[in-house]
């Protein structure tokens, strides 16, 4: 009698969902002050998406903060990302996404409450606090627009001043001009005296 053979078990290969991550950022010049806000989504540790947007000219920066974490989140639900983990430097706005910190601000609480929203769609989603070194990816973003409208503005300004100096030129010129006319005139009036005059003598 054969012994009989030892079975092979064949296991269904086990796959691993991806980790997708999100990192915010916001930052105001002045706070309050021009303000940016940027966010970046990786998945597996890999950048998939990153963008920034400008908050406005006198925004704070806990307001950017919140522009950046919302920027991110509705980019992860285009991205049909279920699963998240959402990483940021602002340790108020990470306390109060996890509801550890009222929300006291009036000018916070409605960007809060858009937040918590988007929240909402998510099935499994986390907020932990990271420090500024582990979130330069979103810090480099949030940084960009105020950067570009700091540029158009002082190009806007140029062109301001070189349309005044051409205005100038121009009032200078057109001013030249007139002076020059009444000259004339006035050597052709002088000269129409002198002969009336030469004319009276000598007759």
């Amino acid at each position: 009698m054969f012994a009989s053979k030892n079975k092979i078990k064949i296991y269904p290969e086990t796959i691993t969902p991806p980790i997708y991550k999100l990192q915010f950022d916001g930052c105001s010049k002045g706070n309050p002050g021009p303000a940016g806000a940027g966010a970046v989504i990786y998945k597996n540790e890999d950048e998939i998406w990153g963008a920034s947007v400008y908050v406005g000219n006198k925004n704070t920066n806990n307001e950017a903060e919140y522009s950046g974490l919302i920027l991110g989140l509705q980019n992860a639900i285009t991205l049909n990302i279920n699963n998240l983990v959402v990483e940021g430097d602002s340790l108020l706005v990470i306390k109060q996404m996890n509801k550890e910190y009222k929300v006291k601000s009036e000018k916070l609480l409605p960007l809060f409450e858009e937040a918590q929203l988007l929240v909402a769609q998510f099935e499994n989603i986390s907020f932990q606090h990271v420090y500024r070194e582990k979130n330069t990816r979103a810090d480099e973003l949030s940084n960009l627009p105020i950067k570009t409208n700091t540029n158009n503005s002082n190009t806007n300004t140029n062109n301001n001043t070189n349309t005044n100096n051409n205005t100038n030129t121009n009032n200078n010129t057109n001013t030249n001009n007139n002076n020059n006319n009444n000259i004339h005139k006035y050597k052709r009036i002088n000269t129409l005296a002198l002969k009336y005059i030469n004319e009276l003598v000598f007759q």
